[in-house]
């Protein structure tokens, strides 16, 4: 069976987040030594936990069941908090606080860390739509009525497995 628009949308959500996690999360600037340095996400805690909160989106949307769609929606929730904590502690803590310790830094959101928000945020949107699609689905299918459960003078009704 193949994934629903639901599903797919959640799954590329999984995978700009992946991506997201691979680039660079932040650009500091050290002023006593005049070099760049850029930190991916792979290089800080944070984003090893998005990264593991990406894949095990895409594993749980890829079932296919009520449960798991909203599995999938906790770890892109889960995901978009992580994210969020990251950029606000580098907007607040100016100095470089996170990334170099107490140095004489300049700190800048790098483009890793945006792709990170927008794909916990489709992701988490895709797990949604996931759920709608495996409830409709599941509302859909006629019920299979076993023999144990007609009466005895009674012919079943419905499809037999």
């Amino acid at each position: 069976m193949k994934l629903s628009e639901g599903g797919i949308i959640g799954v590329i959500g999984g995978i700009i987040t992946v991506i997201g996690v691979i680039l660079p999360w932040g650009t500091a600037y050290l002023t006593f030594n005049l070099q760049f340095y850029d930190v991916s996400g792979m290089q800080a805690t944070e984003g090893v936990v998005v990264l593991l909160c990406a894949i095990g989106g895409i594993a749980l949307i890829s079932i296919r069941k009520e449960g798991t769609a909203l599995g999938s929606v906790g770890l892109g929730a889960l995901a978009l908090v992580i994210c969020t904590y990251v950029i606000v502690t580098i907007l607040n803590f100016p100095g470089g606080y996170i990334l170099f310790g107490n140095l004489d830094v300049q700190e800048s959101i790098g483009i890793g860390l945006i792709l990170a928000v927008i794909g916990s945020f489709v992701l988490m949107l895709g797990g949604t739509f996931a759920y709608t699609d495996a409830k409709n689905m599941m509302q859909t299918q006629p019920a299979i009525v076993s023999p144990s459960n007609v009466p005895p003078n009674q012919p079943p009704q419905g499809s037999l497995p």
